[in-house]
């Protein structure tokens, strides 16, 4: 599974959805959704479609999070009813793609907090050598994939940890760190 970052094009065009349609709250699902139905039906790359759609998933899990700390009325609001919506739709989305979102999906802190351990590890092997590219492409990859919900993501970077092992891409240095990271999320067995 690689995930390069999205084509320019794609970023601003998901840049250009998010300002203008949840940066300052949801205007309304129906223009989230159409604007998003809009861009993935120009972009025909999956990993580019899956970006769109993560990224405008967050901004409204985002946005909804932030709203829903003044709302005054949260049963009867419209505007959390739209980023219900949103959430609803794309999601569905996400599974038609192949990709489940689970309950167990990341928060922002959690989110922050993983990368901030992810950059530490690139800064790290920045200072132990150069030419590491491969790896950094590796770890900065990981940061993409959140979507997954931690249990996905726990085997993800399980999986690459143990293909660079493998192949004598990375020693214990670097590969202890990242199975450390997997503590602080759950069992693959038994799913707690």
């Amino acid at each position: 599974m690689t995930s390069a970052a999205p084509n320019k094009f794609v970023q601003r065009k998901i840049d250009e959805i998010i300002s203008r349609y949840l940066s300052r709250g949801t205007r309304g699902a129906g223009r989230v959704l159409d604007k998003t139905k809009d861009l993935l039906y120009v972009v025909d790359e999956r990993s580019d479609q899956i970006q769109v759609i993560s990224q405008i998933l967050e901004a409204n899990q985002k946005a909804y999070s932030e709203h829903l700390k003044v709302c005054t009325n949260p049963e009867g609001c419209q505007t959390n009813a739209s980023h219900e919506e949103v959430e609803y739709i794309l999601s569905k989305e996400l599974r038609g793609l192949g990709i489940n979102t689970n309950s167990d999906t990341f928060t922002s802190e959690e989110k922050y907090s993983f990368e901030q351990k992810i950059d530490q590890i690139i800064a790290d092997l920045k200072d132990v050598k150069d030419g590491q590219e491969l790896i950094f492409n590796e770890l900065e990859e990981l940061k993409k994939w959140f979507i997954l919900g931690k249990k996905n993501w726990k085997q993800l970077l399980l999986g690459k940890t143990s293909e660079m092992v493998a192949a004598g891409v990375i020693s214990s240095s670097i590969s202890d760190p990242l199975i450390e990271m997997t503590k602080e999320l759950p069992n693959l067995i038994g799913g707690g």
